[in-house]
């Protein structure tokens, strides 16, 4: 049938040629994107590419689910630029009979909805355009055509596009697009399409139109301009690129014929060829381009790659996808055993190639596809100078706000776009609907923000974004948990820029800063000076006042003091006669503070005089006081340091506090010798007990005995003649030769006893040549003639000084329970006694020692609590310590062996379990049952630990179970998630220490030597950042200079496994300081000069 179409352009010139019209269906059904045309025809569906489950427009619109995320693309990506061959209907010398069904060229696909079944996702394709390459055969309806030269441009499909009109038509079949009561004409982009439309209205159809001797085909069905499509007319071949200029096609592919499907045992297929061989590679066979592996087996139903392009091949036909939508699902699930799919797009050009990056299909679509080829939906792309913004379909938000993501539980998390009419991003202040709204440099919506624009500030809605105006605004700057909050505060004028200044608001005189921060608990500065207000945004006069700070878990409370006019005082201040010291930002301060070179015990500020004894400062985090130390200080209040007199008449020594000691040590200090002891009476309210160096005494330490003068100075001298004391008070005394005297002793007319190392006996019972004898607990002076009370038991003392009894070989009890054992001539027994075979011990009153671990003679032992045997080869625990008491019945310190296994006690007598310990100059492990690792390795807090024959630690670089370690015990947990420098090269540790070779762990990155890298890095994810080591990170965008270049560091998030920190920004342009910077792939940013 032949239709002759006839209709007026613009400066028309005439040229009338016969084509036939190929079936370019470019209908809604198939592209899925809403409506495509006015056009009252419907698309042909002959194509053999034609999906194996072609969808609504609505299912590409609402089945996709929201990808929450911003892509920035690279300033080098291009509109367009795609190419693609739609695939024919052509059966022309195909063999059918040896053909397999689901590859017959002639086959027609599938239009009914179905799903398609896949081992773990579902898909479909939504054809865009078909069909190529054609044959004469196909034309079977003849158009009259004519090329029409016109004088204006076709647009770009990146301009303003019109909606909310209607297409009609009249009684002659002329379809015309209404907008406000007007008929279109010219070039219209239309709901994302471009028309041509005649001088009356009348939309043009099936028509070549020139326009400066380009010639632009316009669909026989729809009217849209054609692009990125191959199109047939009049025998002729066409291609069309992304701005539709059409332009002749001279080399066309090879089309097979003549040859064979074949199917091998496995039902895979292969093309024999006329000649007998099979195809591979992509070939066009009957028309149809199809793709066969090396070894010839068709492939289907899958994507491939092949010399770095990503093609689809159609599921059942095995047909090269062209001009199409993929859309398949991935099965995901979820806790509880339920079943959640992630949707995806991708888009095939005229080449069957899959689109990346900005990309027009062949329907005029402006799509933006990511690396992988996926379609982004709901995102802002920076591509170049332009932040293009698309919608829920991935189509461009033309006069439409977007939002990124959905988050209910953070929804200030959730990004807003808004595009103009031309699906541009705009940006700064906007005025949409009447109402202000405010845009950063990335295109984002300002809700609940404050921003500086033109150097005053203003405030954003929370909710919908709106300008601010005639009230107050507050905007949370801190995190989330309610003690790291932190608002501030602004009000907004008429204008709705923040008020700066004094101000008086609903009766109260406040202030404002320069940037309109409403001046409230806190310390603001006014012409230079620093003044305190309160929360209700009042001045603090001539008084104390607080100021709370967020902090992560709890609030800070930080005390001011004020002078009549509120400006905060600091240093050194006099009020009412007393002297104060404040910090140099003026809050009160308790415990040591320097001021002039000199250091101050203060307490809330208050300067503290003639002062010594514990002091306690304000927890400023927990609340309460905490005990800092014992201090000093002289009539200034300025801290008493190195060998001082206190206020409590002894001699300390301050650094500036006193230390504590458990046991008298000695203290060399400016080449002095001292001796500091534990001072017995506990120091007021601190429940410790201070310490002080002896003066005016003599002193035994260990076989030496020392003059110490009223400084304190200790002098080394030979005793004679004479009493010393050691520091537990115990007394010795000294012949003419120096020497120290032993047993029995008569010295002035008195009779004493020193046991075995001098030490004189004082109120205790000795056995001395089987008798027992008493001497007295002050004098030492042995007793005669009298009777003596001990433990409630009295005996009888001879003029010998003999301790007896009339009881004979007899446990006796007291009235406390205790017993003292007489023996066979009525003495007290005292010391080690061995009674029906029973070793037991008495103390020198002659009790009985039973349930306790007592020192004897330098050792411990421990006595039964019932019998009082001593305990032999056994554990026993003391207020939750457990020792050991070994063969002899003394309790073990050192090296020993338990069943066969070698144990070792530490000083303290507790035995080491999951412990290193230092030993002679070598380390060794204990595992948790205390057992010494010997010829192995074993893995304890986070640490990893390898042992010789005699299990001695090994330390150095070693290699255990094919990774890499670096043991050394001394340091334990320190290579644990860490980096640490060996031999001058930081390296990074994992979590029991192993070595992370090309790897990331707690912010750092190392090489595949396990080197920690430095400067930029790009990460698994793609991101381009900062190490110095540690990635750089920050809370908000921040621009830097590195090397004298300058980079844009975006806001921290993840940047790969275990690395967290603030991108560069690459490939895009961005404002600072009223400048434009174009910043490259690299990062670096530069200023654009126009």
């Amino acid at each position: 049938m032949e239709n002759k179409v006839r209709f007026k352009l613009h400066k028309v010139k005439k040229h009338w040629i016969t084509i036939a019209a190929s079936s370019l269906a470019i209908g809604a059904s198939l592209i899925g994107l809403g409506q495509v045309g006015a056009d009252e025809v419907k698309p042909e569906t002959t194509a053999v590419n034609s999906p194996e489950n072609v969808v609504s427009d609505s299912n590409l619109e609402t089945s996709t689910s929201l990808i929450t995320r911003t892509e920035v693309a690279p300033t080098s990506t291009v509109v367009g630029n795609t190419s693609s061959e739609a695939v024919s209907t052509d059966t022309t010398s195909t063999n059918v009979a040896s053909q397999p069904a689901e590859a017959t060229a002639t086959q027609p696909a599938n239009e009914t909805d179905k799903k398609v079944e896949t081992a773990q996702s579902s898909e479909t394709t939504i054809a865009d355009r078909s069909a190529e390459p054609v044959t004469d055969k196909q034309n079977t309806n003849e158009n009259k055509s004519e090329i029409t030269e016109v004088s204006e441009h076709p647009l770009s499909g990146q301009e303003i596009s019109i909606t909310q009109g209607k297409f009609t038509s009249d009684d002659q079949g002329n379809w015309y697009y209404t907008k406000d009561g007007k008929k279109l004409t010219g070039w219209n982009n239309v709901e994302d399409r471009e028309y041509y439309f005649q001088e009356d209205g009348k939309q043009v159809k099936g028509q070549f139109v020139e326009v400066n001797g380009k010639n632009y085909y316009l669909d026989d069905h729809t009217g849209m301009l054609l692009v990125n499509c191959y199109l047939d007319k009049d025998g002729k071949h066409y291609q069309i690129d992304e701005n539709g200029v059409v332009t002749e096609r001279t080399k066309l592919p090879t089309n097979i014929t003549g040859g064979h499907f074949e199917a091998n045992d496995k039902g895979e297929w292969s093309y024999i060829t006329s000649q007998g061989e099979k195809l591979t590679g992509f070939q066009y066979v009957d028309g149809v381009e199809l793709y066969f592996d090396k070894d010839g087996k068709q492939l289907k139903g899958q994507e491939i790659t092949v010399d770095g392009k990503t093609y689809y091949l159609d599921h059942n036909t095995g047909a090269l996808l062209k001009n199409s939508y993929r859309n398949w699902s991935e099965k995901q699930i979820i806790p509880r055993y339920k079943t959640n799919y992630i949707y995806h797009t991708s888009y095939f050009n005229r080449d069957g190639i899959r689109a990346t990056g900005l990309v027009k299909t062949a329907a005029g679509f402006i799509h933006y596809f990511d690396e992988n080829g996926e379609l982004l939906k709901n995102v802002a792309v920076n591509v170049g100078d332009t932040t293009y913004v698309f919608g829920e379909g991935g189509r461009l938000a033309r006069n439409s706000f977007i939002w990124d993501k959905v988050d209910f539980t953070f929804p200030e998390n959730v990004n807003f776009y808004y595009g103009d009419e031309k699906g541009h991003a705009v940006k700064g202040l906007q005025t949409i609907d009447g109402y202000q709204l405010y845009f950063d440099k990335d295109g984002r919506q300002a809700k609940d923000k404050i921003v500086q624009i033109d150097g005053k500030t203003y405030y954003f809605d929370k909710t919908n974004g709106r300008m601010v105006k005639n009230q107050w605004a507050s905007v949370n700057v801190g995190g989330i948990s309610p003690a790291s909050k932190d608002y501030r505060s602004y009000y907004l004028g008429d204008d709705g820029a923040a008020v700066t200044g004094w101000q008086d608001i609903d009766g109260k005189h406040l202030y404002f800063t320069e940037t309109g921060l409403y001046a409230h608990n806190g310390i603001y500065s006014i012409n230079g000076k620093n003044y305190l207000f309160d929360p209700k945004g009042q001045l603090v006069k001539d008084a104390y006042g607080d100021v709370v700070k967020p902090g992560f878990k709890v609030r800070f409370k930080y005390t001011y003091r004020t002078n009549a006019d509120g400006e905060v005082l600091t240093g050194k201040q006099i009020i009412d006669g007393t002297e104060y010291v404040f910090a140099s930002d003026g809050h009160v301060v308790d415990g040591v503070i320097g001021y002039n070179g000199k250091l101050y015990l203060v307490k809330d500020s208050k300067i503290q005089k003639n002062y010594f004894g514990a002091f306690f400062s304000k927890n400023e985090i927990l609340g309460g006081i905490n005990f800092t130390g014992i201090y000093g200080t002289d009539e200034n209040g300025v801290l008493l340091e190195g060998v001082q007199r206190g206020l409590d008449g002894q001699l300390h020594y301050f650094q500036p506090k006193v230390e504590s000691i458990n046991k008298p040590t000695w203290k060399e200090i400016d080449g002095k010798r001292y001796r500091l002891t534990k001072w017995y009476l506990p120091e007021h309210h601190a429940g410790m007990y201070t310490t002080i160096i002896l003066t005016n005494d003599t002193l035994k330490v260990d076989d030496k005995t020392y003059t110490i003068d009223n400084e304190g100075v200790a002098t080394e001298f030979t005793a004679k003649n004479q009493f010393i004391r050691d520091d537990n008070w115990n007394w010795y005394y000294y012949d003419t030769d120096g020497k120290v005297l032993t047993g029995r002793q008569t010295i002035d007319g008195v009779q004493l006893y020193f046991d075995a190392n001098g030490k004189q006996a004082k109120g205790t019972l000795i056995d001395i040549d089987g008798d027992t004898y008493y001497f007295d607990k002050d004098s030492g002076a042995m007793w005669t003639n009298r009777s003596l009370t001990l433990n409630g038991m009295t005996y009888e003392i001879d003029d010998q000084g003999r301790v007896t009894s009339s009881l004979r070989n007899t446990f006796v009890q007291d009235k406390d329970g205790d017993w003292t054992y007489l023996k066979d001539k009525g003495q007290v027994a005292t010391g080690w006694q061995t009674i029906d075979g029973v070793q037991l011990y008495f103390d020198g009153t002659g009790k009985q020692i039973k349930g306790e671990r007592i020192l004897i003679d330098g050792k411990y032992y421990y006595f039964d609590k019932n019998s009082g045997e001593l305990l032999r080869n056994a554990f026993h625990s003391f207020n939750s310590y457990i020792h050991y008491f070994g063969n002899d019945g003394a309790q073990v310190f050192g090296w020993y062996t338990i069943n066969d296994y070698r144990v070792y006690f530490k000083e303290d007598g507790l035995q080491a379990k999951d412990n290193v310990l230092l030993i002679d100059g070598n380390y060794y492990y204990f595992n948790q049952d205390g057992q010494l690792l010997v010829n192995g390795s074993a893995k304890s807090y986070n640490s990893l630990y390898l042992a010789d024959s005699e299990g001695k630690l090994l330390t150095g670089w070693r290699e255990i179970d094919g990774k890499t370690y670096y043991l050394n015990p001394s340091k334990q947990y320190r290579y644990s998630n860490t980096t640490e420098t060996i031999d001058g090269k930081t390296y990074l540790f994992g979590s029991y220490g192993e070595l992370l070779r090309n790897d990331t762990n707690y912010g750092h990155a190392s090489d595949e030597n396990g080197i920690v890298r430095t400067g930029f890095y790009r990460t698994d994810k793609g991101y381009l950042c900062y190490l110095e080591p540690r990635v750089i990170s920050y809370y908000q965008p921040t621009w830097k200079e590195i090397d004298g270049k300058l980079y844009h560091f975006e806001k921290s998030t993840s940047l790969g496994k275990d690395l967290n920190g603030s991108p560069i920004t690459t490939n895009a342009t961005l404002e600072k300081d009223g400048k434009t910077y174009v910043i490259d792939e690299n990062g670096v940013a530069t200023e654009k000069v126009n």
